[in-house]
């Protein structure tokens, strides 16, 4: 009965998503974009106070970021269950046993959050969830300008699809993933490429490479 509610108010969110993206066809004006990223930041701010209930990775960045801010060995060789504190460790995971599989940026980043929320499972929580809201807001501001560049006349209805995006919103605030990291530094990338500022195409792909090695591929 439970997966059957969840699973109804999924297929409702996405529903409700996708009307609003056809709704919004014809909205061109700054109230309406303004709309569409307060009531998106708004639902991320929430969501950011949701336990992360079908994924454990946000408790590994914790951890992994741990080894490396808090005892100062490299995540990138050194997995997380040789430290093990309770704490940090609520949960059995096969992946507490290997090193982290992310680039430096994202153990340099880790290690920041878990330094900041030494002392306290919640605060770490917030604190990556955190970085996450800000490269949402981030990743707003440079869908709204590369459409107002490239399809000035959708733009609401682009920003509509990734602000109001279910899939993003669950997935990246309330379960705390950090793919949106590695989006804003392509994101940048894209920015850059619609301005024919090539060369800085390649650092922030690059940059992004470091986070999570797909942008990569598109070097």
């Amino acid at each position: 009965a439970a997966c059957a509610l969840y699973t109804a108010a999924v297929t409702a969110l996405f529903g409700l998503y996708l009307a609003a993206i056809e709704l919004a066809s014809h909205l061109r004006d700054l109230k309406a974009t303004l709309t569409v990223i307060g009531l998106g930041v708004a639902s991320a701010m929430v969501l950011c106070f949701v336990y992360p209930y079908a994924a454990s990775d946000v408790f590994l960045y914790i951890v992994r970021g741990r080894v490396l801010g808090i005892y100062r060995q490299n995540s990138l060789i050194v997995p997380p269950s040789t430290f093990p504190t309770q704490t940090y460790l609520p949960f059995h995971s096969e992946w507490a046993n290997r090193a982290s599989p992310y680039g430096p940026l994202w153990e340099w980043t880790a290690a920041g959050l878990a330094r900041l929320g030494d002392g306290s499972l919640l605060r770490s929580l917030l604190a990556f969830k955190a970085l996450e809201l800000v490269c949402y807001v981030g990743c707003l501001v440079l869908i709204l300008a590369i459409l107002r560049t490239r399809a000035q006349s959708s733009a609401t209805r682009g920003l509509i699809a990734f602000a109001w995006n279910p899939l993003i919103l669950l997935e990246i605030h309330a379960m705390g993933h950090n793919d949106l990291y590695m989006v804003l530094f392509v994101l940048l990338a894209v920015w850059c490429w619609t301005r024919e500022r090539y060369s800085w195409v390649i650092v922030f792909l690059f940059l992004g490479g470091l986070v999570k090695y797909v942008p990569f591929v598109l070097l």
